[in-house]
């Protein structure tokens, strides 16, 4: 793809980078493998796209041009990728209140820092086209683009619903996640001998079970806690 300057997005560089590390035995600290590169096998795994769109190979590349290796000439416009998607991604995923700078979770406090990278975020996308010059929005490649727009676009509408108007001090982004759905559905199948297809009898069994599993588990750090207190 191109940026709004023209500079090419490349995935080679990211091939580039993998076989030079596995070469000299070396990792720039990041954790590309063989999964990363072959990723055809692991296109539903997330975590390995995260792992690619991040700001440790986004340090590595920077690392390897300002070596003038020639495998790494004009990567600059493939660094920012990078580094715009790692942002969003950690502040479209924050768990914990005592997490600062992007992976903290969107309160008044820091709402100028969030919603520059919102900006930025959606400002970058729009600009990016394909190399026929057509807008990626438009083109075959769509779909994961809009998704982050409208992804943003919704994260602000809640921020100002539920923060802006006092009913929540916080919000973590990572519980508006489809993750805690998923692990959900583990459970259930995992409850059914890995059904995939079980019965609502099965089904309704399998949720009961894991809501008093909940339940005492809740209870049992509750009086952990206090009696810790006490």
């Amino acid at each position: 793809m191109l940026d709004s300057n023209g500079g090419k997005i490349q995935w080679q560089f990211i091939v580039n980078l993998y076989h030079y590390q596995t070469k000299n035995g070396i990792t720039l600290a990041n954790k590309l493998n063989k999964q990363h590169v072959n990723f055809e096998k692991n296109q539903m795994k997330v975590k390995y796209a995260v792992q690619v769109l991040s700001q440790s190979v986004a340090n590595a590349l920077t690392t390897m041009s300002k070596l003038n290796h020639p495998d790494f000439a004009n990567v600059e416009p493939t660094v920012k990728y990078l580094k715009i998607f790692d942002r969003i991604f950690d502040v479209m995923n924050s768990k914990n209140l005592n997490n600062c700078n992007w992976k903290a979770p969107l309160q008044e406090k820091n709402e100028f820092c969030f919603k520059s990278i919102f900006n930025e975020t959606v400002e970058y996308i729009c600009n990016l086209k394909t190399v026929d010059g057509k807008s990626v929005l438009n083109s075959s490649r769509y779909k994961a683009y809009l998704g982050w727009l409208v992804n943003i676009k919704t994260m602000t509408k809640l921020y100002e619903y539920v923060i802006c108007t006092g009913e929540m001090s916080f919000l973590c982004t990572f519980k508006l996640s489809q993750d805690p759905l998923e692990n959900f559905f583990s459970s259930i199948r995992m409850s059914c001998g890995f059904n995939n297809n079980p019965t609502t009898v099965q089904f309704r069994a399998a949720f009961e079970t894991l809501l008093c599993n909940s339940l005492n588990t809740n209870v049992s750090l509750l009086k952990e806690y206090s009696f810790t207190f006490c």
